[in-house]
């Protein structure tokens, strides 16, 4: 049977029917036009101080954030501008400890796209680990997300990080500061950057207002081995000395180090200052008890090898502690 032209017009029809029928709109796609593309980056005023104690942070600095205005979807709809506001300049700080909004600034650039500076002052929360204390290596950080499910596209622009004026943090030298990216999920995932600032403790100060004068204090205990056994009286008071020093040295630094509940590297070095103090105070005992026998010839000997023994280990100590 030859179709009549009425049933050419149904098949049509019909074809077009189904092929429309598969076309969808891609929901990806679609919400990409509506996705904004955000460039981020941070200009620090000042660094003031870091409490090791408590962790916090002290800091000035303004949040910069531009984005192309992405225009209503309707001729009649609402202006996205101050939607689009609400939700980039509700971002916030989460590890901030007391910290203050001061100031927001929004403004339209030459190019078309808007601008929010934000300013904070106050102090932020750090998660540092201090085992590697006082040669040890930070990574100081403001966490910053932005609370919504709207979606959208960040440029972190680390090269436009910049510092106005010097830094007044001291006993910190900042070695390099970026951005990376920041994610935190609590019900739903939240995005966000991080401002990173790479440090390096100056430790300086610490090679000689701790370190050095007790390694004079621990050479002067070792001093005892070049003293003549038969002088017991010598021999106690120069190791007795040097053990009351270092206790009562030990003592004044517990105010100035870090409270917290794990060995750090001075720990370990003031720990093992102390007992090589304590041997050789025990050996100076020993070989005057040599010497009131009359095994002067002994003692001597023992002194001999002690010199070598206990000035090689704390040798073999500080380089550990110094490089590992």
């Amino acid at each position: 049977m030859i179709p009549n032209k009425s049933h050419i017009q149904i098949l049509i029809i019909t074809i077009f029917i189904v092929l429309f029928s598969f076309v969808k709109t891609d929901p990806v796609r679609a919400s990409t036009t509506d996705t904004l593309d955000i460039e981020a980056y941070i200009v620090v005023i000042d660094i003031k101080k870091f409490n090791d104690e408590t962790q916090e942070l002290n800091v000035d600095f303004v949040v910069n954030l531009l984005w192309k205005n992405i225009p209503p979807a309707h001729p009649k709809g609402a202006d996205t501008l101050d939607a689009n506001l609400n939700w980039i300049s509700n971002l916030q700080i989460m590890n901030e400890s007391d910290l203050t909004r001061k100031a927001t600034e929004v403004e339209k650039e030459p190019d078309g796209r808007i601008s929010l500076r934000s300013r904070y002052v106050g102090t932020v929360k750090e998660n540092l680990v201090f085992k590697d204390f006082p040669f040890d290596r930070q990574a100081f950080r403001i966490n910053i997300i932005f609370p919504t499910n709207k979606p959208f596209r960040l440029y972190l622009q680390s090269k436009k990080n910049k510092n106005i004026g010097p830094l007044t943090i001291a006993n910190w030298t900042i070695e390099k500061t970026g951005l990376v990216p920041y994610e935190l999920s609590v019900n739903r995932p939240l995005h966000g950057f991080s401002y990173v600032a790479q440090v390096m403790r100056k430790k300086y100060y610490y090679l000689l207002k701790f370190f050095l004068p007790i390694a004079i204090i621990v050479l002067m205990s070792l001093t005892v081995f070049w003293v003549d056994p038969d002088k017991i009286d010598a021999q106690l008071t120069v190791s007795s000395t040097a053990v009351l020093t270092l206790i009562a040295f030990l003592f004044s630094l517990s105010f100035t180090l870090p409270k917290i509940s794990y060995l750090t590297k001075m720990d370990l070095f003031l720990y093992s200052s102390l007992v090589l103090v304590f041997l050789a105070l025990t050996e100076s005992i020993y070989t005057s008890n040599l010497a009131t026998k009359n095994r002067h010839k002994t003692a001597k000997k023992a002194d001999k090898i002690s010199r070598y023994v206990f000035s090689v280990t704390y040798l073999i100590i500080l380089v550990l502690i110094y490089f590992i």
